[in-house]
C-alpha cells in the first residue's frame, strides 16, 4: 500500500489549532521523565549513618554540655559517699585558725543562738559525710561535725554559705586555691562542701598535725583537748566547746555507728 506524504500547511494548521494540547503533553512527559530520573538517583545515592546518641553527645562542643555538680553532700541519709574527686594533695603547717565569732562571744554560745531545727537539719546533712572522712582519716565524725557546727554555724555564717568554706579555714602560704575577704583576713573559697571537709581532715591529719590520727576513731574529748593546743580557730578553750557541742547534740553517735 502506497503511503502518501502529509502536505506541509496541513502540519502547521494541525499544530496551530492542537497547540495548548502539545504543550501540556510535553510538560506532563517532562515531569515524568524528571521524577523517574530523580528516583533512580535516590536509590543509587549512599543511605546517611546515623550517629548514635552517645556518639553525637561526644561530639558537643564543651560549652553544650552539661555541668557537673557535687551534689553528694546535699544527699540525707546513711548513703556512700562518692569520691570521685582525689584528695588534696597538700601538706600544711601549723597556722591558727580564725574563729568567725565577734564581740568576745564565743562560738558556743553563737551556736546556741542558731534555731534548733537548723542545727538539726545541718548534722543530718553533713553526717555521712563526716563518718565517711573518718572512715578514711580517722578522724571522729563528732570532731567534724561539731566543727563545722561551731565554725559555720550551722551553715548560717556567709562564709559557709557564699563560699563553702564550712570550718573557717584561712588562707596559708601553700593555698593555691580561691580565695574571699572578710573582715580584713583570708579565708578560704571552696567550690562545694565536700571540698571544705576534706581539706578539713587533711589539714588535722597531714604536715606537723599527722600524729594527731594516733588519738583514735572514739577518743574525741582527746581530739578536741589536741585541737586546742594546735590553736584551732583561735580561741583558748575551743575544747570544752568541741565537748560540749559533741555532747549537747549526742554527736558521738556517729562514731559508735562506724564499728
Amino acid at each position: 500500500m502506497q503511503s502518501f506524504p502529509v502536505p506541509k500547511q496541513q502540519i502547521i494548521f494541525y499544530l496551530k489549532k492542537n497547540w495548548f494540547k502539545i504543550s501540556l503533553g510535553i510538560l506532563l512527559l517532562f515531569l515524568v521523565l524528571k521524577k523517574d530520573f530523580s528516583f533512580q538517583i535516590n536509590l543509587t545515592a549512599p543511605t546517611e549513618q546515623e550517629i548514635p546518641v552517645e556518639e553525637e553527645r561526644r561530639y558537643l562542643p564543651k560549652a553544650d554540655k552539661p555541668s557537673k555538680r557535687e551534689t553528694f553532700t546535699d544527699k540525707q541519709g546513711k548513703e556512700e559517699l562518692s569520691l570521685e574527686h582525689p584528695p588534696i594533695e597538700e601538706t600544711f603547717d601549723v597556722s591558727p585558725f580564725a574563729h568567725l565569732g565577734a564581740g568576745g562571744h564565743t562560738l558556743e554560745n553563737q551556736l546556741k543562738r542558731v534555731d534548733i531545727e537548723i542545727v538539726k537539719a545541718y548534722i543530718k546533712r553533713f553526717a555521712h559525710v563526716a563518718e565517711n572522712e573518718q572512715i578514711k582519716f580517722k578522724i571522729p565524725a563528732s570532731i567534724t561535725l561539731a566543727n563545722a557546727l561551731l565554725q559555720s554555724q550551722a551553715g548560717q555564717h556567709p562564709i559557709a554559705q557564699r563560699n563553702n568554706n564550712n570550718f573557717g579555714l584561712v588562707c596559708t602560704k601553700d593555698w593555691i586555691g580561691d580565695t574571699i575577704e572578710w573582715e580584713d583576713q583570708c579565708f578560704r573559697d571552696y567550690e562545694n562542701a565536700w571540698t571544705s571537709f576534706r581539706d578539713h581532715s587533711l589539714f588535722l591529719t597531714t604536715g606537723a598535725n599527722s600524729s594527731l590520727q594516733k588519738l583514735g576513731e572514739e577518743n574525741y574529748k582527746g581530739w578536741a583537748k589536741a585541737l586546742e593546743k594546735i590553736n584551732f580557730a583561735g580561741q583558748k578553750n575551743i575544747a570544752n566547746q568541741i565537748i560540749h557541742t559533741i555532747e549537747k547534740y549526742q554527736l558521738y553517735r556517729f562514731d559508735s555507728e562506724l564499728e
